[in-house]
């Protein structure tokens, strides 16, 4: 799962909203947006997510300095716990938006991201 988990916090609500970017398009103005946001928002729409039993894997890395990692990772995995989902958190090392992006071989070669894939 993508990390940014809040659009609050990244890409923040004007970089939704913002053209030509629209990095997510819910065909709403800012305040439109601003004012409805718990009903788009990842992060505040998890029950039916975790009702549905799906495990969730969230690899971040630890330089990450662009996506906020308390209020996107921990704050999902935490409001996921409470509604009775599985969410777990591997931190990788190094990697961040000054390292490759928000990509690697560190993400692709997670020991946790292929046991979580086998089922382990």
């Amino acid at each position: 799962m993508w990390p940014a988990t809040d659009f609050r916090t990244y890409p923040t609500l004007p970089g939704v909203v913002a053209v030509p970017a629209r990095v997510l398009d819910y065909g709403l103005t800012l305040e439109e947006l601003d004012r409805r946001s718990t009903e788009f928002n990842p992060v505040d729409n998890l029950a039916l997510l975790a009702k549905a039993g799906a495990k969730i894997l969230h690899l971040h890395g630890d330089a990450d300095t662009l996506v906020p990692t308390g209020a996107n990772t921990t704050e999902f995995a935490r409001r996921y716990g409470d509604r009775g989902g599985d969410a777990q958190i591997v931190f990788l090392k190094g990697l961040g938006p000054m390292k490759r992006g928000h990509d690697g071989p560190e993400l692709y070669e997670s020991a946790a991201l292929l046991s979580f894939l086998l089922g382990g």
